[in-house]
């Protein structure tokens, strides 16, 4: 076992806890999804027989993009923020659909998340190691902002992912006791508690 998921195990307090890696290739994101919807029985909105791939995950996401989000990634890029290079072609809106089609080209960013979140109804729950856990002292604030839960549904009870963003910002999978699709109901007591005040 790795010291990464023995870390992991005691962060959750859960020795049922292992990572499903996926390829660092740009896809990470899209691949920790589509394993999790494919696993669902419990869909509502999208049927348990249909296959989700990183293709149909990132043309839903390029089929919801507006010309307000192409500005925003605009507005992203000229303020140097990593990761929206793609940007400086300065492209129109259907080449821009066309580029974020493309596997292993342009990396998930929130506006993605929060679309896969909405389209697919499920919160997405993200451990962020590149953020740094608050040292006491620095905040009266008790939020670990390690914790991210990206919640863009509109059910009340929606399904739920677990993952993990390492420091450079590739994201694994994360199973407990067998699961990484979960409800309410069987999302394990310890990931609630970590999560609670996000969600």
């Amino acid at each position: 076992m790795s010291s990464r998921v023995r870390a992991l195990q005691e962060e959750f307090d859960d020795d049922s806890l292992c990572l499903i890696h996926v390829e660092p290739d740009g896809d990470c994101f899209y691949d920790c999804v589509a394993q999790c919807l494919n696993c669902d029985s419990t869909s509502n909105n999208n049927s348990s027989s249909s296959h989700h791939s990183i293709q149909t995950l990132r043309d839903t996401v390029a089929s919801e993009t507006t010309i307000d989000q192409l500005e925003l990634f605009n507005i992203a890029n000229n303020a140097g923020l990593e990761g929206y290079e793609f940007m400086n072609t300065n492209p129109a809106l259907p080449l821009l659909q066309a580029m974020l089609r493309l596997k292993k080209q342009v990396y998930a960013d929130e506006f993605a998340i929060r679309t896969i979140s909405r389209v697919y109804e499920v919160v997405i729950l993200i451990l962020d190691e590149e953020t740094q856990k608050r040292k006491r002292g620095q905040s009266q604030s008790n939020t670990d902002n390690r914790f991210v839960a990206i919640d863009d549904t509109s059910l009340n009870s929606p399904r739920f992912m677990v993952l993990q963003r390492t420091r450079r910002q590739h994201f694994n999978l994360m199973k407990f006791a067998s699961q990484i699709i979960f409800t309410h109901n069987t999302l394990p007591d310890q990931v609630m508690k970590k999560f609670l005040q996000k969600i």
